[in-house]
């Protein structure tokens, strides 16, 4: 595996970025239905103590994403379609909800933040900088979030944040979605400006439904892997 190495002083801290690192890699089809996880290796490769790791493999449980099995340990359970589109369900009603309460709520120098990160992410696709570009895709949906002046909403939409992130990553690797989500961001941010909330909400709901096409589009069956293969996990809408 190459998974980056983490602070260790923290547990807390340390669980939940173990627990993102494995997760990422899973909802993103890095690490395939049937790979086994082993706790010495992921504790030595990520430079923490096993105990993290184990805590996480054990979150990561319940959450349905591993299973354990009989004198082999955690395996990679996955996920069915199903759940996925009910998880991109969740996200359309909520999204658009925040992209309304955005438009009707939001403050002048709310905006131009919002503006500042649509031309950054303008920049990283024009650059075919896809790593960039969802980096920046994230950190715009996390203004709206908070130009919804919702803390409710916002903490719920924060449950879903690891999987919202992993499932648009996998999209963006369609060649044709990166530029066709930032339009769909742009056509966003110009009806909160205006403080059309019916728009921009309507137009969330169809950004999350062509990010769920996408991410299907992009799912050929895979042969489980070993966890030595996992690449470096990586951050990022």
């Amino acid at each position: 595996m190459n998974l980056p190495r983490l602070e260790a002083d923290r547990f807390p801290v340390v669980v939940d970025e173990v627990s993102k690192a494995i997760r990422s890699a899973i909802l993103d089809g890095t690490l395939s239905k049937g790979t086994h996880l082993v706790e010495r290796e992921l504790a030595e490769q990520l430079g923490v103590s096993r105990t993290p790791v184990r805590e996480a493999l054990r979150r990561l449980e319940r959450e349905g994403l591993l299973v354990y099995e009989p004198r082999r340990g955690m395996v990679v359970s996955g996920f069915d379609e199903q759940s996925v589109r009910d998880l991109y369900l969740m996200r359309e009603l909520l999204e658009g909800l925040a992209a309304r309460l955005a438009a009707e709520r939001h403050a002048a120098e709310e905006l131009e933040e919002l503006e500042r990160l649509l031309r950054e992410a303008e920049a990283a696709v024009e650059r075919d900088d896809v790593d960039a570009a969802a980096a920046q895709n994230v950190a715009l949906t996390l203004q709206i979030y908070r130009m919804a002046h919702s803390p409710r909403l916002e903490q719920t939409l924060a449950a879903l944040r690891d999987y919202i992130e992993s499932f648009a990553r996998a999209g963006y690797r369609d060649d044709c979605r990166l530029r066709q989500a930032h339009r769909e961001h742009t056509a966003i941010v110009a009806a909160i400006r205006v403080g059309d909330g019916a728009l921009a909400e309507e137009l969330t709901r169809l950004h999350v439904r062509r990010s769920l096409e996408s991410w299907q589009h992009l799912q050929p069956a895979q042969p489980a892997q070993s966890a030595e293969a996992l690449p470096k996990s990586r951050t990022g809408e």
